[in-house]
């Protein structure tokens, strides 16, 4: 999902071509990639493959030779014996060319769920009324990806106990005026609040 975000997948090829040791945090999303049904559960069964999503997850992060070690948070013996195992088989380049396929049709679904098409480029920033634009928009995304408004609006009111939130917006239009996505910023910013609230 993050192949592009922060350093992503270029990131990773240049520090394991200077010999940098590269740890990979929070593999699972914070654990929002376990959390699949319906039409995400339908595309790994087709695959024939008996895996968990947390499995398939850190499967992929593993195949990369460039990756040092991985932290994955586990809160229960059960999830430190099931990763466990998962480490053991999961070792670079052990995905076959068909499970890859099975990765990318994963992350076109997962694209096609989000709402709004932002980067988080940051282009927009720095928002006069001090709105987070972009982590606006990630976390709205992800309430309708996962499919887990409750837990997303829980994670905004955190974020935006302090401020940053959609609802501070001034309708000043200073977002729009470098915004390579052509979105609708303050409309979408409408959306945020409508759904988080304030």
């Amino acid at each position: 999902m993050d192949e592009d975000y922060q350093a992503g997948t270029a990131g990773l090829d240049y520090a394991a071509k200077r010999g940098m040791g590269v740890v990979i945090m929070e593999p699972l999303r914070g654990g929002t990639l376990t959390k699949q049904a319906g039409v995400f559960k339908k595309a790994w069964a087709e695959t024939g493959i008996d895996r968990t999503p947390a499995e398939w997850g850190l499967r992929w992060v593993w195949d990369h030779p460039e990756v040092t070690v991985v932290l994955s948070g586990m809160s229960t013996k059960e999830q430190v014996r099931d990763n466990v195992h998962y480490a053991e088989n999961g070792v670079p380049g052990s995905l076959s060319p068909s499970e890859t396929g099975t990765y990318d049709k994963i992350r076109k679904i997962y694209r096609e769920k989000m709402k709004i098409p932002c980067t988080k480029c940051g282009y927009c920033m720095p928002c006069p009324g001090g709105i987070a634009i972009p982590d606006c928009f990630s976390l709205y995304n992800d309430a309708f990806i996962y499919d887990d408004v409750g837990n997303a609006k829980l994670v905004y009111e955190a974020f935006t106990s302090f401020g940053g939130g959609a609802s501070e917006c001034q309708d000043c239009g200073v977002c729009e005026s470098m915004r390579p996505q052509q979105i609708p910023i303050r409309k979408r910013l409408q959306d945020v609040r409508r759904l988080f609230g304030k």
